[in-house]
């Protein structure tokens, strides 16, 4: 893959975020779990950065980003939204993994024009508005892009938590990587590259 261009820009009012880009072609970005950054699914982007131009930020408080400010999965949202604005960024492909599975599913219920398709790994949303990732199962019916939910057999995420987030999410696809647990996009990555590659060419 080509050499990253590394970046920091401001996101609306806050301090700037870090990102790289790598490659040239349709857009796909690339958001990290938590308490991680950018280097944690660095294989999995040599294994799809291929004839894609790959946008890969630290969210905020995490890897070279700042901390300052509200750091929430909302939060988040809306500063890759911000950054996806910057870049004048439309109809991207976004891969989340954990944490950034959550992003992706608010990014993708919220601005619907910066996102075409949503690849969301082992990611949850809450079962009621008192408790959980500010976002809930009855929210995923306001997607409209195409969802693949990838899970591990034996994930933290139970296998019928993501059951009920597919079926909340309208057309949504599920593919269940057996044998692997949450960090299967490290320990398993060439299933996944594999899986993410069908469902991105399919």
């Amino acid at each position: 893959m080509p050499h990253a261009t590394a970046h920091n820009t401001p996101v609306g009012l806050r301090s700037p975020l870090h990102f790289e880009i790598r490659g040239s072609g349709p857009d796909l970005v690339m958001l990290h779990g938590g308490a991680g950054g950018i280097a944690d699914l660095a294989e999995l982007r040599e294994r799809l950065g291929t004839g894609r131009r790959v946008i890969s930020p630290d969210q905020r408080g995490h890897g070279r980003s700042s901390g300052e400010g509200e750091i929430s999965y909302a939060a988040q949202a809306v500063d890759t939204a911000a950054l996806l604005d910057e870049l004048n960024v439309r109809n991207a492909d976004v891969l989340g993994w954990s944490d950034g599975g959550i992003v992706g599913l608010l990014l993708t219920r919220d601005r619907p024009d910066l996102v075409g398709r949503l690849i969301a790994i082992s990611a949850n949303a809450a079962l009621s508005s008192r408790h959980g990732p500010d976002l809930r199962l009855e929210d995923l019916g306001r997607i409209s892009a195409s969802v693949l939910y990838l899970a591990a057999d034996a994930d933290i995420v139970p296998l019928e938590h993501t059951v009920a987030m597919v079926r909340a999410t309208p057309g949504a696809h599920l593919a269940i990587v057996p044998d692997a647990d949450h960090h299967l996009v490290l320990k398993r990555v060439d299933e996944v590259a594999a899986i993410v590659e069908r469902f991105l060419t399919g």
